[in-house]
């Protein structure tokens, strides 16, 4: 272990996971017309980051979506199956996957992802890997979200972290820069080589 760092924070989505909607759309419910409406109206919206905070059900979803016709009535029933099965078909970026357990054995590693609640439960299920962390904060669980101050503050707190011996993984640099705030060091993901070459230059790899 190396003497200055001790903790080592990963987000989960493009970074341990890719994340497509269309592909995520295509495996779920095959061939649609509607598929670019799921992407816009429902993937890449604002509805989509409330959810992650956990401030929005898919029930309400569903109804603002009836109530504004973003979605065609013939696909509105679909909402909930795409929003409870999406985390199924996130991409494994393997070699992220294989630091991640390298790491988990000589350090402590902890999970921080702006993610949905019982969709985090079946990727956690699916890949028991995420077991390996010592500790999740996981935005809809605590309803607060990344790059909001509060939840690096809950992370660090709950889990009794210095910032000066953490790290932190992310694929947004506005996450980054929250974290760098607190005097947590970031690495911005950009690739899994890149995230290897930063951490043997911290020290942390060899």
């Amino acid at each position: 272990m190396s003497g200055t760092y001790s903790a080592i924070v990963f987000d989960v989505g493009n970074v341990l996971f890719g994340y497509n909607p269309s592909a995520i759309v295509d495996r779920i419910l095959g061939e649609t017309a509607h598929k670019g409406d799921f992407i816009t109206h429902l993937f890449l919206s604002p509805d989509w980051q409330l959810m992650d905070r956990g401030d929005l059900s898919v029930d309400a979803l569903v109804g603002k979506l009836k109530r504004d016709a973003l979605i065609h009535p013939d696909a509105i029933g679909t909402i909930p199956q795409l929003v409870e099965e999406f985390s199924d078909h996130l991409d494994p970026i393997d070699e992220m996957i294989a630091l991640f357990e390298t790491l988990s054995m000589q350090y402590e590693t902890y999970i921080l992802s702006n993610f949905q609640d019982r969709p985090f439960d079946r990727l956690t299920e699916k890949n028991p890997f995420l077991n390996l962390a010592r500790g999740k904060v996981v935005s809809a669980k605590v309803n607060m979200m990344k790059p909001e101050p509060e939840i690096y503050h809950h992370l660090l707190g709950h889990y009794n972290l210095d910032p000066a011996s953490t790290i932190f993984i992310d694929d947004l640099p506005d996450n980054i820069e929250a974290a760098k705030q607190f005097g947590i060091t970031g690495i911005l993901y950009e690739s899994p080589g890149q995230v290897r070459l930063s951490l043997q230059g911290l020290g942390v790899l060899s």
